[in-house]
């Protein structure tokens, strides 16, 4: 499904090069009853930034589902961070085409984490083997470090 986001030719994904931009992309995996009966929990996982294709899709866990409040996420500059790559010619332009195709890989894994923990969910497995939501941002942010 990420790769369907991630589809410009068809128009789904709309990025910064566009007339229209999204604003954030997301995907949700719902268990169906009998699963759900069997331990199995919904995921949801959200880009935190307007461009699914140069973010990681990151695995959020919404409070009252995890018995907590309300939680800081800390993804406003995560958003800007993106943002200014956007209008600065991309990640390329950024960080350089070596650093860039390391972040991309490095964003890759997080994001393939957060798949494999969801995939876990299906069993009614609660993974720590992808980082919360928030912890998630900062990493990608961490992995974004030293562009502007």
């Amino acid at each position: 499904m990420a790769g369907v986001l991630r589809d410009e030719e068809s128009g789904i994904c709309s990025r910064d090069t566009h007339d229209l931009c999204s604003t954030g992309s997301q995907l949700s995996w719902l268990p169906t009853t009998a699963l759900e009966e069997r331990g199995a929990i919904a995921s949801h996982l959200f880009t935190a930034a307007s461009d699914p294709l140069v973010c990681a899709y990151k695995r959020f866990g919404f409070a009252h589902a995890l018995g907590g409040g309300a939680l800081s996420f800390a993804s406003p500059e995560l958003w800007q961070r993106h943002c200014t790559f956007a209008l600065g010619g991309g990640m390329v332009d950024a960080l350089g085409v070596a650093r860039a195709r390391e972040a991309a890989a490095a964003l890759g894994k997080l994001e393939a984490e957060a798949l494999a923990a969801a995939a876990g969910a299906t069993n009614g497995e609660l993974s720590s083997a992808a980082p919360p939501f928030a912890a998630a941002v900062a990493k990608e942010l961490v992995i974004l470090s030293g562009a502007p």
